[in-house]
């Protein structure tokens, strides 16, 4: 139902000479990750309030297209595998929250956030099929990349600053949103090695 709907949108679009025909495929491709990125941010925002956790999703939904728009990382293969591994990794990085996986004064959290730009740097930005950029292209998403894994950093760094000054009045809260930050940072990176690790073993399949 919704790959009809994208593709009457384009043949309307053809029709009324707002896009030519040559690139029908290209906003097939455009407007269905639109769709696909939609479902899985509106998905997310329900999990966070039906188990209380609205804020967090807000700092996920902002943080994971912001990001990995520049630095590429896995993908799945149909709409409803990606909405399913969206969700799947919101809750992986709320249960690493509850754990204090990454704090960010410990050294499980220092090392982390390295090895997480260290990867950025080897690998990032990621291609796929439907993506491929420039080399042009490529140094200048890289950069953002780097760039925004520093922008976040400083605010996690800020965080922690100011709720160490106000920590009577804010029970936490900013160390923690910090700690989230750095979480999602470190699985960024993540994604960025399994979708390598996935290209390795279809290469080898072939």
């Amino acid at each position: 139902m919704i790959n009809k709907l994208i593709q009457n949108i384009v043949e309307v679009l053809i029709e009324s000479d707002v896009i030519s025909e040559d690139r029908k495929d290209i906003y097939v491709y455009g407007l269905d990750l639109i769709v696909s990125g939609m479902i899985s941010v509106i998905a997310v925002f329900f999990m966070g309030i039906m188990i209380g956790e609205f804020f967090y999703t807000v700092i996920y939904n902002i943080i994971m297209v912001a990001v990995r728009i520049y630095t590429g990382g896995y993908h799945a293969s149909t709409r409803f595998k990606c909405l399913i591994s969206y969700m799947f990794v919101f809750i992986i990085s709320m249960i690493l929250l509850k754990m204090g996986f990454i704090r960010s004064n410990g050294i499980v959290g220092i090392i982390g956030i390295l090895l997480a730009i260290i990867i950025v740097i080897i690998y990032a930005p990621l291609e796929n099929k439907n993506k491929i950029l420039s080399e042009n292209q490529k140094r200048n998403y890289k950069i953002i990349s780097l760039a925004e894994y520093g922008i976040l950093i400083g605010i996690t760094v800020i965080m922690k600053f100011i709720n160490e000054i106000f920590k009577d009045n804010m029970s936490g809260n900013l160390l923690e949103y910090s700690n989230y930050i750095r979480i999602l940072l470190v699985i960024i990176s993540a994604l960025l090695i399994l979708e390598k690790i996935k290209e390795l073993y279809k290469n080898y399949l072939l």
